[in-house]
């Protein structure tokens, strides 16, 4: 007997957002529109920017800047690469008050409701700036994260969305995901879902795409709201956190409920043995590009 065909709908969880790289270009004082000062690529300019590392900054973006304003002298303050909490970000910030930013979503927001950034609006307008080549949602996320003010903009987008199926949903009683839900809403949901009968035949409310590893699940839950492992000097932990203790608890108790699904085997896709073109589970955190791998196996 062959499975029956399910049909999948797709809703994009925009606080997955807080996982990307997203280079912001603000200043850490407020100023208006008549304080703007018309850039002349003949003199001297200095600009401190806070990025990762130094070395993928130059490679990335200083490289091309200076090539094209060779006045210009750029100041890297390098983070680097061990994790760190919003707390610890923001005591460098204020420390180190730079001009350029590399921030995630929730540090964005957070600046932003601060009035610690630079509207560019009015810059956008004034150098008349074409936006049209970046994603239209990508502007309205950073103006909505920026409530209705453009604080900064993005040159690449990595995200992931949450799919669903809705026939389980609507099976089992369960009302369907939205957009912008949290992680706990998300997982309340996939609790909901029955956890009884045989691997074959059984319902699981949730899973991280191919890979799916329990401690793999937690590290991207924490990290989409902001959390990380290491404090800014690398001497510190902070796993222990409130915040981290929150995530763990959400998780396991997830994962306890019998709801939550963990690959077991050797990690590869397959579109015959995927619990979620099969039919057996309500929700999936994959990339775009699953979306057509779905489509492709159902049509098998």
């Amino acid at each position: 007997m062959s499975e029956p065909r399910t049909r999948a709908r797709v809703t994009i969880l925009l606080f997955t957002f807080a996982a990307l790289s997203l280079v912001f270009l603000s200043a850490c004082q407020k100023r208006e529109k008549d304080d703007l000062e018309d850039f002349d690529p003949n003199e001297p300019v200095k600009l401190k920017v806070m990025y990762i590392l130094e070395e993928t900054f130059g490679q990335t973006y200083g490289n091309l800047l200076q090539r094209k304003f060779p006045n210009l002298e750029l100041e890297i303050v390098a983070p680097g690469l061990g994790t760190f909490t919003i707390d610890d970000y923001l005591q460098q910030i204020n420390k180190e008050q730079p001009d350029v930013l590399f921030l995630s979503l929730p540090l964005y927001e957070k600046l932003a409701d601060a009035g610690r950034l630079m509207e560019l609006d009015s810059v956008i307008q004034q150098d008349r700036f074409n936006l049209s080549g970046i994603y239209p949602a990508v502007i309205e996320q950073l103006r909505v994260s920026g409530n209705g003010k453009l604080y900064g903009l993005t040159p690449e987008l990595f995200s992931h969305a949450i799919y669903y199926n809705a026939d389980l949903f609507r099976k089992y009683g369960v009302e369907l995901p939205t957009d912008r839900m949290s992680w706990d809403e998300v997982f309340k949901l996939a609790q909901r879902f029955p956890s009884d009968g045989n691997e074959e035949e059984r319902v699981y409310g949730f899973k991280k795409d191919v890979t799916g590893g329990l401690s793999e699940l937690v590290m991207v839950v924490g990290d989409t709201i902001g959390l990380t492992s290491v404090s800014s000097d690398g001497l510190r932990l902070t796993l222990q956190s409130d915040g981290w203790r929150k995530v763990f608890e959400s998780v396991m108790k997830t994962y306890q409920s019998g709801n939550l699904h963990i690959p077991t085997g050797p990690i590869t896709f397959a579109p015959e043995t995927d619990p979620f073109i099969k039919g057996h589970l309500a929700m999936r955190l994959d990339s775009f590009s699953y979306y057509s791998q779905m489509l492709e196996g159902r049509r098998k």
